[in-house]
């Protein structure tokens, strides 16, 4: 198994449903480059910027980090309870609560990033979010922002 294979891997909740744990600050440091290798600079950016395509109020902040059970993560911003966003691409509209916004924020990054060279990583976290937005209350309104 190579670095990037093991920094992924994860086990499973025997359940099947995947959670979603809070990075502590402590390992905020070491969370980007784990989860998004050494393109995490990249890779950070891109989630800001997508948010900023998306949301005409979001105006930088503080973002919480979260570890998914099945080896994926996202990000989330936290300078409000929700955020109202816009996809012109697609048509969306709507309000979501922060850190749905963020999961669907660091989905369209991922997504974005996985069709770089070297994206393979990229793409393997998208579909570890996607799963995770799947089983998701808001995942009508996560999927329709991400058509």
């Amino acid at each position: 198994m190579d670095h990037d294979q093991q920094v992924l891997a994860a086990p499973e909740a025997e359940s099947g449903l995947i959670t979603a744990q809070l990075v502590p600050c402590e390992e905020r440091l070491s969370f980007l480059p784990q989860r998004f290798g050494p393109h995490f600079l990249l890779a950070e950016n891109t989630i800001y910027d997508t948010m900023g395509r998306l949301c005409s109020a979001y105006t930088d902040g503080f973002w919480a980090f979260y570890l998914l059970s099945n080896g994926g993560a996202f990000m989330a911003p936290t300078d409000a309870l929700a955020y109202h966003v816009e996809c012109e691409g697609n048509g969306y509209e709507g309000w979501l609560e922060a850190k749905v916004a963020g999961m669907g924020v660091t989905a369209m990054a991922l997504n974005r990033l996985s069709f770089m060279r070297g994206g393979a990583r990229y793409a393997d976290l998208f579909y570890r979010l996607r799963e995770y937005i799947s089983q998701q209350p808001q995942a009508r309104q996560l999927f329709a922002l991400l058509d």
